[in-house]
């Protein structure tokens, strides 16, 4: 692995327990065994865990909390924008979409 594949993991890991901590302190994460495992990735990163722990985190927390798509045009939202600091909840809309829905406002 190069010195810049290692700073984008760290970054990504970053940002990754950033929005996890978000999510977590909002009580989105319903189920509790998903949650377990929510709070174990952002105390010690994705490294680690078991298939069926990361089957859980993926299809349970990252997929519906961490890879949001724009429901206006379907674009992915980059992590560092998932989360919605204003409203307390994940994104939505991409940044072009949100900057053509504040304009028709």
């Amino acid at each position: 692995m190069s010195d810049y594949d290692r700073i984008e993991d760290a970054r990504l890991q970053k940002a990754l327990a950033t929005h996890l901590g978000h999510i977590i302190g909002a009580d989105l994460i319903s189920d509790q065994v998903a949650l377990g495992i929510a709070k174990k990735v952002r105390a010690e990163r994705v490294h680690g865990l078991s298939p069926k722990q990361e089957w859980v985190f993926q299809t349970k927390v990252l997929e519906p909390f961490c890879q949001p798509k724009c429901w206006r045009c379907g674009a992915p939202i980059d992590l560092e924008e998932g989360w919605d600091f204003e409203s307390g909840e994940v994104n939505e809309l991409c940044s072009s979409c949100r900057s053509d829905w504040e304009g028709m406002q």
